[in-house]
């Protein structure tokens, strides 16, 4: 399937188009895909349908070439060439619709960049949560300054289908060059265990979530974390040494994590337990507090999901010697009620609460909705404002 006599300008201008201080200013209206190995894609689609797994493993997010036409609301077409794979760990990421597979989709540019952004991902409806709810709280934490992907919706057509999906840049380079922060080690949660244990269990007569959890426990019993971004960390001496220092110091927090796991006093799912934000801050009151906004923030939308353990992303900001939080995978539902909170909690927690109304109360909610309005979210105010009480009301 090839995209057929689009009218686009060359890479190259494009670029030059692009490239501005803010990167964040032009609004994507539309992409357009065509994956060049078309066959041997729909045959990997497949194997991925019929697998006796509900996880997607990585033998099946093998990278296929292809082109991309990004379509801009001011009319500008830009062509380029991409490397792409299939996204996600479960099977919601994957359907199959007249005829046709569609996916969530993991996309890194080969020859260019959309507003600074060279690796982003795809994501099919209802596998981020709400996407309005999504895009919404991406751009709240970063108004008030945590780091946060760049989100919106975007139409996109594939193999002559046309959907909506989440555009979402990934966590990179290009996102602390945004987010002001200079490059250094960004680190996550090793869940290749837990993944690897819940693949093994069939899928054949229906997903068996009571095996795959009962199996992610015992394999959350052996994770830590592990760098992200690997090739960075190995370019000087230097870098590999803070590198060092910051896996050592998250492995410390997740080791602190795994003693509190399960023991005689907490039998618990591994759902239910969080890292501790006092061993994060490192006994710096104004790190744990900035720490306890952000798990406020999150819980406030009823975002549980970002908080797994398993799920957790880091920036070590090396001038200031602490772990920033980095948002992901939340799936935002600003509709719930949330009804509890994850083991540990820290000290003065109620005090981070108080902050985080104020911090919301504060927020400069024109430039917010504005910025909101580029997103392809166009939200009545009132629910704007809704949405923001909500957001407090913890």
């Amino acid at each position: 399937m090839f995209i057929t006599q689009v009218s686009a300008k060359k890479t190259d201008d494009c670029n030059q188009y692009n490239f501005k201080d803010n990167f964040d200013y032009l609004t994507i209206e539309k992409i357009d895909i065509e994956v060049n190995e078309y066959r041997k894609w729909q045959i990997n689609n497949i194997r991925i349908l019929t697998s006796n797994s509900h996880i997607i493993t990585d033998r099946f997010k093998k990278k296929f070439r292809g082109k991309i036409v990004v379509k801009y609301q001011n009319k500008l077409s830009c062509i380029f060439k991409v490397k792409i794979r299939t996204s996600g760990d479960l099977k919601d990421h994957i359907l199959y619709k007249e005829g046709q597979v569609f996916q969530s989709l993991d996309i890194q540019i080969l020859d260019g960049h959309i507003n600074n952004i060279t690796k982003f991902k795809l994501f099919l409806e209802n596998t981020r949560g709400k996407e309005e709810d999504e895009i919404f709280m991406t751009e709240l934490l970063r108004e008030l300054d945590y780091l946060s992907p760049r989100t919106q919706i975007v139409n996109v057509k594939i193999y002559g289908q046309n959907l909506k999906m989440l555009f979402q840049e990934k966590i990179s380079k290009e996102f602390l060059e945004f987010n002001k922060r200079r490059e250094g080690p960004i680190l996550e949660g090793d869940e290749k265990y837990m993944m690897k244990a819940a693949s093994k269990i069939s899928s054949a007569k229906g997903v068996n979530w009571t095996k795959i959890f009962k199996v992610s426990d015992i394999a959350t019993e052996i994770q830590l974390s592990r760098i992200n971004n690997t090739n960075w960390s190995m370019k000087n001496n230097s870098f590999k040494h803070n590198s060092l220092l910051a896996l050592k110091k998250l492995n410390y927090a997740y080791l602190v994590y795994l003693n509190g796991f399960k023991n005689e006093k907490n039998n618990y799912s591994f759902l239910d337990y969080d890292l501790n934000n006092d061993v994060l801050a490192e006994s710096s009151d104004i790190i744990r507090n900035k720490l306890d906004i952000f798990n406020n923030i999150i819980l406030s939308a009823n975002g549980n999901h970002a908080l797994y353990v398993h799920n957790r992303k880091f920036y070590w900001n090396s001038v200031e010697s602490y772990f920033e939080p980095i948002y992901y995978d939340g799936e935002f539902d600003l509709e719930k009620k949330q009804s509890k909170l994850n083991y540990p909690v820290s000290k003065n927690y109620l005090e981070s609460i108080s902050n985080t109304r104020k911090l919301i109360i504060n927020l400069d909610k024109k430039q917010f909705y504005k910025k909101l309005l580029t997103k392809n979210l166009i939200l009545m105010r009132k629910i704007m404002k809704r949405n923001l009480i909500d957001c407090y009301q913890i």
